[in-house]
């Protein structure tokens, strides 16, 4: 059953700086450093994430000749993701109803007026996705990392026309996945009145 109401409000606050230097006719540098801090609260008094992160911006230009004609360029930087919804809710009720899954076990028949199909003691719970009660997030939870690497050289062809050949290395870590292992543990769910609705895996 679905949780009517229920909200998620995922708040972020960056700060960035940024400047650039030109040390002389054929070397310039720029420095940009990005620092934020991510916190969520969904209903039930809920944390889904509690986190920082301070990615930096780094880039050198080199002119050989120093008239713009011939350039190599290098640049350095870290990239946060984006705290989606779609992963970030996945411990609350927020587009996740408590589900229960469950194989019919009862005596053949059909029709709509076949009773024992209506009857939930002729069903075998087999799963259930209870997000508040067996669903967890690591204390240390993030969003993605993206660290990225980029040379250049470029040079002017004749009076109109320029060419460059860049080279970029990118490699992405902290990629937000769920598990269910045997290290992980179990839970037993109860509803809100007391009933037990079984003892199902925890999802990490």
């Amino acid at each position: 059953m679905p949780v009517k109401g229920a909200t998620l409000d995922i708040n972020t606050l960056s700060f960035y700086a940024n400047d650039e230097w030109a040390v002389n006719d054929h070397l310039s540098l720029n420095l940009g450093i990005r620092a934020e801090t991510v916190n969520s609260d969904a209903t039930g008094g809920i944390v889904g994430v509690d986190t920082s992160a301070v990615v930096p911006r780094l880039a050198v230009a080199f002119d050989p000749l120093g008239d713009g004609r011939y350039t190599l360029q290098a640049t350095y930087s870290h990239y946060a993701g984006k705290y989606s919804e779609s992963q970030f809710a996945n411990n609350t009720n927020v587009g996740n109803p408590n589900s229960l899954q469950a194989i019919y076990t009862g005596p053949d028949g059909q029709g709509l007026d076949f009773a024992p199909g209506f009857d939930s003691a002729n069903y075998a719970t087999i799963a259930g996705d209870f997000p508040i009660q067996n669903v967890f997030f690591d204390d240390n939870l993030k969003s993605p990392r993206t660290k990225e690497v980029t040379l250049s050289a470029g040079g002017a062809l004749g009076s109109r026309g320029y060419a460059k050949v860049t080279y970029i290395n990118r490699r992405a870590t902290n990629f937000v996945e769920a598990f269910v292992t045997l290290d992980g543990g179990s839970t037993t769910i109860t509803g809100d009145s007391g009933e037990a609705f079984g003892t199902f895996s925890n999802i990490t």
